[in-house]
């Protein structure tokens, strides 16, 4: 992973592609032709490790199931835990839908990228 990256935020992905695949309420949008070969979305997801990560979820996003985040933020904790570095991965539950909201992740994001 190219070193300049130093931290991730990604936000309303919060899944894995059994449940993205198995249910009617996807657009697949979400589904990565070939994907599974090299891992799941937690799999890849954990790559970024042992740098930052705040992944962020809406309460309201319809397309994160219950259930099914749990599985996918226990395989992150996993790999995080396995670099060493568990508390740099952060799950943000904000109150709203699918869209990035960036409260964790700002001041974080400024003090890792401009030393503040």
């Amino acid at each position: 992973m190219d070193e300049r990256i130093k931290i991730a935020v990604p936000s309303g992905a919060l899944n894995v592609m059994q449940e993205r695949i198995g249910n009617p309420y996807s657009c697949g949008g979400q589904v990565i032709p070939g994907l599974l070969q090299y891992g799941d979305v937690p799999e890849i997801g954990s790559l970024i490790a042992p740098r930052h990560c705040i992944w962020e979820t809406g309460s309201q996003d319809k397309l994160i199931v219950p259930g099914w985040k749990e599985k996918a933020v226990s395989r992150l904790q996993r790999a995080y835990k396995a670099s060493g570095h568990p508390d740099r991965l952060q799950i943000h539950n904000f109150e709203g839908g699918h869209r990035w909201d960036g409260t964790t992740a700002l001041p974080i994001i400024e003090k890792k990228l401009l030393g503040r």
